[in-house]
């Protein structure tokens, strides 16, 4: 069982709180460098403006009109949303980007996503902050979805959610691009909702924040979990190759944990120096959430790091190492 505190608003910015037990499958935990890198309320109307035609998902020709929130194509000109309000807005050009702007007073969880009808808009959404955003660097750019994961697939694949657990108090942007341009316009509703921080607590391996500290993996063994419990952990581990051998590098989110989004390394050896010629792989893929890492490796050991993408912390995620084709 692993313990979640959230923790409730206080005057004056502080947190304080009440506990949230969070029970998730225990698994046991195994003791230079590969990288791989989430309601409806009071509602925004759109008003009337030029109208654009535009193919639709499921083809034909459609009417699109833009939205009461243009214009909204660079963050510096921007609306804002507020806690538990919806849009309604439309992609109504091959090349229109929607913005929006909010801001937080204290550290919270934000939820921000993107609904509407199958076959309408294709949305993929970023989360930048805080300050505005760095879309040459990505230096605070701290989400990216394309299909929200908690939606079938089979249901509906078209729309975008992004949690992020405990972003700092400041302001914060939201980026809104269709995912294929001229394919993927039409109307979708944007949505935000903001819940108080969570503490996560430290997993059972910690301390691991460095190499000398990694906890020992096999190939082909069971998944560990772990937690990545402040906005700077990394958790480190090692693992031993006897002959030439394709490996897998897999990370996931425990049950019912599907926003978390961790970054990857793989390195050679164990002492890590952060040396380019050290690093023999990463994943830090921004559309997928989890990372993965497939990579064909000789003989030696091996060092990996799992850090959380923007600098967020995650409740749990789980780490396997598996072998890849031939025998096991």
């Amino acid at each position: 069982m692993r313990m979640i505190e959230a923790r409730g608003k206080e005057r004056g910015g502080a947190l304080a709180g009440s506990l949230v037990a969070v029970l998730a499958t225990s698994v046991v935990l195994a003791g230079t460098a590969f990288t791989a890198r989430p309601t409806a309320a009071k509602e925004s109307t759109p008003g009337v403006g030029t109208k654009a035609k535009g193919p639709g998902l499921l083809g034909g020709q459609v009417e699109l009109t833009a939205d009461a929130f243009e214009p909204d194509n660079t963050p510096f000109a921007v609306g804002t949303i507020s806690d538990g309000e919806s849009q309604q807005r439309t992609l109504h050009t091959e090349d229109d980007v929607d913005w929006v702007r909010f801001t937080l007073t204290e550290a919270a969880t934000v939820s921000v996503r993107t609904t509407g009808i199958r076959g309408d808009a294709d949305t993929r959404l970023s989360l930048y902050g805080p300050g505005v955003p760095d879309e040459e660097n990505g230096s605070n750019l701290r989400r990216v979805n394309d299909d929200d994961p908690t939606v079938d697939p089979q249901e509906n694949y078209y729309y975008s959610a992004i949690t992020a657990y405990n972003l700092e108090a400041g302001e914060y942007y939201v980026k809104v691009r269709p995912v294929a341009d001229g394919q993927s316009r039409g109307a979708y509703t944007l949505s935000l909702d903001v819940t108080p921080a969570v503490t996560v607590a430290a997993d059972s391996a910690e301390p691991d924040d460095t190499a000398a500290q990694a906890s020992a993996v096999t190939i082909g063994g069971s998944a560990v979990t772990r937690t990545l419990h402040t906005p700077t952990d990394v958790d480190y581990f090692t693992f031993r190759v006897r002959r030439p051998t394709k490996v897998r590098i897999t990370t996931a989110g425990i049950e019912g944990n599907v926003f978390g989004d961790t970054m990857l390394t793989l390195f050679k050896g164990r002492k890590v120096k952060g040396r380019a010629d050290d690093v023999h792989g990463r994943d830090d893929f921004l559309i997928s959430t989890y990372a993965e890492l497939t990579k064909t490796l000789p003989p030696g050991v091996y060092t990996i790091a799992v850090r959380g993408y923007g600098d967020l912390v995650d409740p749990g995620y789980t780490l396997q190492v598996s072998k890849v084709g031939g025998r096991r």
